[in-house]
């Protein structure tokens, strides 16, 4: 699937009644009628994440602008331009650690059921328009695979898919915003793992509580207003199981 260039390809209004359309249409998606705002500090690392029933939901962006992917004469996106998005996406489901054939931690893979519910899943992403001009994935092996799938499914190069300590399972949510910060792009993807994940969502709404729940292979965008330093908007939280039937409208 592939959208036009040269900025913003359909006014907002479209661009969200298309994707209610698709989503109402694949049965996956509950509609809220205001993204979460969350306040106060974050919670430290180690804290158990929330529970709650199995759902996903989609509120749609304040603002929907597709924009191209770096070509010669077209200049990308930077920093502090608008809307900035930031894109979590959990691994996908890897070898267990009970396996007797389990490595050790860094080094376990994904399972081929993985892989295929990983595609699908980032395939589903594919369907709501995300394009990312960065992505950054945990060093551990089954984070990294799923940054490959997800850089093959949103046409990014994965020559360009940067590996990076801060994303590894017990850093605290501020180091992945220093690493943010580095970053001359308005939209990111972070690849990694649970809770970290979950907590990096806390700290960019300014709560307390985690505010998520990502599956393996599920995804979360949160947005911000020309900043990371900014308190950013939980925009939509995505099951895997979702995604898996959105891709379904494209395949």
């Amino acid at each position: 699937m592939s959208w036009t260039v040269n900025g913003c390809v359909s006014p907002a209004r479209a661009r969200t009644e298309s994707i209610s359309t698709n989503a109402r249409q694949a049965g996956t998606a509950r509609f809220t009628t205001a993204p979460f705002r969350g306040a106060g500090p974050p919670r430290e690392q180690g804290t158990r994440a929330v529970s709650g029933p199995d759902r996903a939901w989609y509120q749609p962006p304040r603002r929907f602008a597709v924009y191209a992917r770096p070509v010669p004469g077209i200049a990308p996106r930077t920093a502090g331009a608008g809307p900035m998005d930031l894109y979590l996406l959990r691994h996908g489901i890897a070898i267990s650690r009970d396996d007797p054939r389990c490595p050790p931690d860094p080094e376990r893979s994904l399972t081929a059921r993985g892989v295929i519910r990983t595609r699908r899943a980032c395939r589903g992403l594919r369907v709501l328009g995300v394009e990312v001009d960065a992505i950054v994935s945990s060093p551990y092996l089954r984070a990294w695979q799923t940054a490959e799938i997800a850089a093959d499914e949103l046409g990014f190069d994965p020559r360009r898919i940067v590996r990076d300590e801060r994303l590894e399972p017990a850093q605290p949510p501020r180091a992945a915003f220093e690493m943010l910060r580095e970053f001359d792009a308005s939209s990111v993807m972070l690849v990694g793992h649970a809770p970290n994940l979950d907590f990096i969502a806390a700290h960019a709404v300014g709560s307390a509580e985690p505010v998520t729940e990502l599956k393996k292979a599920g995804a979360a965008l949160v947005q911000f207003d020309g900043s990371w330093d900014q308190r950013g908007v939980l925009t939509f939280v995505m099951e895997p199981r979702a995604l898996r039937k959105l891709r379904k409208l494209i395949d």
